[in-house]
């Protein structure tokens, strides 16, 4: 089950690539789920992802930089 997942994994950040979306994070599918219907505070996208919000806020600056989210006040 593992490898079929590995093996998805690759063959989908290939096609994303080959549309263009050749800077997308290994965990931006997590936030893009987790923020699916409606914005979240950083410390509830935290809980969600089950990580610190240091952690959180580390893959939402990078994101923001690649233009993926925005981050309002």
């Amino acid at each position: 089950l593992h490898g079929a997942f590995a093996r998805f994994k690759d063959e989908l950040h290939a096609h994303l690539a080959s549309d263009g979306f050749d800077d997308i994070g290994p965990s931006f599918g997590f936030v893009f789920r987790a923020l699916d219907g409606a914005p979240l505070k950083l410390r509830d996208l935290a809980e969600r992802l089950g990580i610190t919000p240091q952690g959180a806020l580390k893959i939402v600056d990078d994101m923001a930089a690649k233009r993926y989210v925005t981050r309002l006040a």
